[in-house]
């Protein structure tokens, strides 16, 4: 099924009134005219499903006419169309309602989600499963459901699993926080800040960074158990977190604990160690890397690129490590298939560092490591075609 029309039936399912075509268009990337054209398009696609519903056009746009098992249905369609049946990522929607309502009954969840009481048992069974890894249960109470666990198991569990690009997501943030685009805001502020600082973070690191944000915004009410103070810290991440924690907290009237601005910080860390422990780290690597030359007959610590790559990677990694947090890696599964043997070669890198270091590396990071394993092996790949070409030119006769 097309991403924008399952983008737009959501847009009108969880709406009973009229919506413009300009606020759908803004929805699903597109122009009016075809937002338009995906409205005419929609009986047809939903021709072989027997669901019935209309989508009426008013002079305030379009509008869903079904009745409520009708709508239900639809938003079963549309979760099995976009894969959100599958694990607690893809059903972190009902994971954060759960949370931010404390405790709800099943009927209350099959309710604001438009999905059927059977539909929710299998979503929730799915939940509980994921929630274990975490020391948390999700058990009945005298209202409902409730999840059970420590605070700070809770808050990591929303970071790893918070679906910022999930619009049911979105819409209970920003019901929560009563403001509209509120998570595009905040994003905006950080990248703003990161401008204003003159410095460069990846992708994965901001969105890491908005997540918590989120989270320890949500939480608010909270105490959490950690103490960063002993953590390692960089002044000028310190800076930039305070000024982003600044500029929210006057726009939205938010508050963050000077404790939170600690935890964010560490987050943006590069190299917050001290020259000993930096030491400690480098020489893990080399011997890591070492190991792994003798065992696969490789030249790893021949390609400076690679090694001081891997090196700066490994650093930010153990600061995460560090405060217990893990980047997401929505295509670990694409690399673990794709990058087998430089996989193979991330693995055995990442269990003698682990022994070292006497750290754990999440499956996610071990991905990430993959990516330096796969360029190394790709400029060796090269080297060796040029090589090759060399040779046989060297080998050519000059016509007389």
């Amino acid at each position: 099924m097309n991403k924008n029309i399952t983008k737009i039936l959501k847009t009108l399912l969880k709406n009973n009134h009229s919506v413009s075509s300009n606020r759908l268009a803004e929805i699903a990337n597109v122009s009016q005219r075809t937002i338009k054209r995906y409205v005419k398009e929609i009986p047809d696609v939903f021709k072989t499903f027997d669901v019935s519903f209309h989508i009426v056009s008013d002079k305030n746009g379009y509008r869903l006419e079904a009745g409520q098992g009708e709508r239900m249905q639809l938003a079963e369609i549309l979760a099995n169309a976009d894969g959100t049946n599958e694990g607690i990522e893809n059903n972190s929607n009902i994971f954060l309602y759960l949370v931010l309502e404390g405790e709800v009954t099943l009927e209350d969840i099959a309710d604001y989600f438009f999905y059927s009481k059977n539909t929710i048992v299998k979503k929730v069974n799915l939940l509980r499963e994921e929630a274990t890894r975490f020391n948390l249960e999700i058990s009945r109470s005298s209202k409902g459901l409730k999840i059970f666990g420590d605070e700070s198991s809770i808050r990591k569990i929303m970071v790893e699993f918070l679906d910022i690009e999930n619009d049911q997501c979105i819409e209970i943030i920003e019901k929560y926080f009563q403001k509209e685009q509120f998570i595009d805001q905040v994003y905006q502020i950080i990248i703003d800040e990161l401008i204003k600082a003159n410095v460069s973070f990846s992708q994965e690191q901001i969105l890491l960074v908005l997540r918590n944000i989120l989270v320890l915004l949500l939480r608010t009410e909270y105490t959490s158990e950690f103490n960063y103070e002993n953590e390692p810290l960089i002044y000028k991440n310190y800076m930039i977190v305070r000024n982003i924690s600044r500029q929210i907290e006057e726009k939205f009237q938010l508050k963050f604990t000077e404790m939170d601005l600690f935890y964010l910080s560490i987050l943006f860390g590069t190299s917050a160690f001290t020259e000993e422990k930096e030491r400690e780290i480098r020489v893990a690597i080399f011997y890591s890397l070492e190991k792994l030359e003798s065992s696969y007959n490789e030249s790893f610590l021949d390609n400076s690129r690679f090694t001081n790559n891997l090196q700066k990677h490994v650093m930010i990694c153990i600061q995460r490590v560090t405060v217990d947090v893990s980047l997401q890696n929505p295509l670990k599964e694409m690399i673990k298939n794709k990058y087998f043997l430089a996989y193979e070669y991330a693995v055995f890198f990442a269990n003698e560092l682990s022994k070292m270091l006497s750290l754990k590396f999440s499956d996610e990071e071990i991905s990430y490591f993959t990516l330096h394993f796969q360029t190394y092996l790709e400029e060796k790949k090269k080297k060796k075609c040029i090589g090759q070409l060399s040779s046989v030119r060297m080998g050519w006769e000059l016509p007389h």
